[in-house]
């Protein structure tokens, strides 16, 4: 761990503006002059897929003598250049190739996107025309380079945001004295201490649903709940994704339930998303993609966790006259799990007064530690030792650098809830305000992937309008993000 920060030195070193990487097809096959393109000022949103059109229209096969419009230099067919902007000035980097003679007029790019029109120089004729042709513009966060020296994932959002978030709590509460009380023979018989999901993880109780009681029950409940609150329409969900960890079967997926049971549309569509206790981050990541590429209006995620059966039984092997201390610590952390269900509906920020944009994100895989914590409904395996110190190590990494974006003051940390060690461990490490994190864990224990939008939901009327926001989610593989909220 002393070794982690010497590896961000040089990691993320650039301002986060947009930044445009050009993947250029020349159609025009061959000729020396071929592979100047125009840039127009027609601008579009980071994060977006800029596509020229096949089928242009009569205005796009206007030629031009206007070399004032053209770009500086010759870019060869299939070659990709950067063009970086900063600050909203772009500094262009042009490739020269052939065209003697050719004049190198410039062109200002605009500040947020450009779509793009090939132009060919004639040495016959000394001049230039236009043409439309199929052009990939893909816009990349900024500090590319360093994004890839760092090896995180870096995105962007301008037009997403949370329009409500909720959360439904099971009804039965089952206390860490009871867990005790149940194991009094076993931790005398290896050695162990009563009380250590108190001490050592900060837990005091968990719930749990009824005998019963489906895991898609508790993620269409709080569907129904956040559908209502956020006063969208349930025609216009054009999204469902659930991303609960505990499945009532392995197939179909948990969301055909959800959506039949909420009644939406034939045109939602419907699918798990699930990634141990990351998947809701990830979804709000992917149904902020598919609302900015214009393909849906709101999205609806939802989760359901239960943790009755997977303790039960674990609760059941351990009072076992042959369980060793081992085992007990093996299995030490399934009984943190808790019972809960939490959804968001996710819509366009200028559509929503009052919702809480996503401004951007940024992600890690370390998937080298995937053995770590490996588990079913019926029992979980984990090196809670090793997946801490993994799990500081990729939250460090993927921490580096955020000094540009200001979230080392931002205004709440909305993170993975855990245990009491996990939380003052990734506050010591990060250089993050405890005070700033409210904690669920001691009442609730770790819902999964529900924790951090049960804990979101639990703090908003405690939050301003323009507070910065941050969700800190990891799961166990493992693979880490962070995704940025302007509230």
């Amino acid at each position: 761990m002393g070794t982690v920060g010497d590896a961000l030195d040089n990691a993320m070193a650039e301002p986060f503006f947009s930044t445009l990487q050009l993947e250029l097809l020349d159609r025009c096959n061959g000729q020396h002059g071929a592979g100047l393109h125009r840039l127009s000022s027609n601008t579009s949103k980071p994060g977006t897929t800029l596509r020229g059109d096949t089928q242009p229209s009569i205005a796009d096969h206007q030629s031009t003598t206007n070399t004032a419009a053209l770009p500086s230099r010759l870019w060869d067919d299939q070659q990709t250049k950067t063009l970086r902007e900063t600050g909203g000035s772009s500094v262009a980097s042009w490739v020269e190739t052939q065209a003697p003679g050719a004049q190198e007029p410039t062109n200002p790019m605009a500040a947020r996107g450009v779509s793009l029109r090939y132009a060919h120089f004639s040495e016959a004729t000394t001049t230039w025309s236009t043409t439309t042709t199929l052009i990939h513009a893909r816009m990349v966060p900024a500090a590319y380079e360093s994004s890839l020296m760092s090896g995180n994932s870096i995105f962007t959002m301008t037009d997403t945001a949370i329009v409500a978030v909720t959360h439904v709590d099971a009804p039965e509460v089952v206390t860490s004295a009871h867990f005790d009380e149940v194991l009094t023979d076993t931790y005398e018989r290896v050695g162990a201490l009563p009380g250590m999901l108190q001490r050592i993880a900060g837990i005091q109780e968990r719930r749990w649903w009824p005998e019963g009681h489906l895991f898609t029950d508790a993620a269409a409940a709080a569907g129904a709940k956040v559908i209502e609150a956020s006063g969208v329409r349930v025609e216009d969900i054009g999204l469902l994704i659930d991303t609960s960890v505990c499945r009532d079967r392995l197939e179909p997926s948990s969301a055909v339930t959800v959506h039949n049971t909420l009644g939406l549309p034939s045109s939602c569509l419907s699918f798990d998303l699930s990634n141990a206790c990351l998947g809701f981050v990830n979804a709000l990541q992917v149904a902020g993609n598919m609302i900015s590429s214009g393909q849906i209006d709101y999205a609806l995620i939802v989760d359901g966790e239960g943790s009755r059966l997977t303790q039960e039984t674990t609760l059941a092997r351990l009072t076992r006259s042959d369980v060793t201390l081992d085992i007990l610590l093996a299995e030490f952390a399934t009984l943190t799990l808790g019972s809960g269900g939490a959804a968001a509906v996710v819509g366009r920020h200028s559509d929503n007064p009052g919702s809480h944009q996503v401004v951007r994100g940024v992600a890690r895989a370390e998937s080298s530690h995937h053995d770590l914590c490996v588990g079913d409904l019926t029992q979980m395996r984990t090196d809670s030792r090793g997946l801490l110190d993994a799990g500081l190590h990729i939250s460090k990494l993927v921490w580096g650098g955020v000094d540009q974006w200001g979230w080392m003051e931002a205004d709440r940390y909305i993170v993975h809830q855990v245990s009491q060690i996990h939380t003052r461990m990734t506050c010591d490490v990060l250089g993050i305000d405890r005070a700033k994190i409210p904690l669920t864990f001691p009442f609730l224990g770790n819902v999964g992937p529900a924790s951090i939008p049960i804990t979101l939901s639990l703090e908003t009327e405690s939050l301003d309008v323009g507070d910065t926001v941050l969700l800190m989610g990891i799961g166990s593989g493992i693979n880490t993000s962070v995704i940025e909220l302007l509230w």
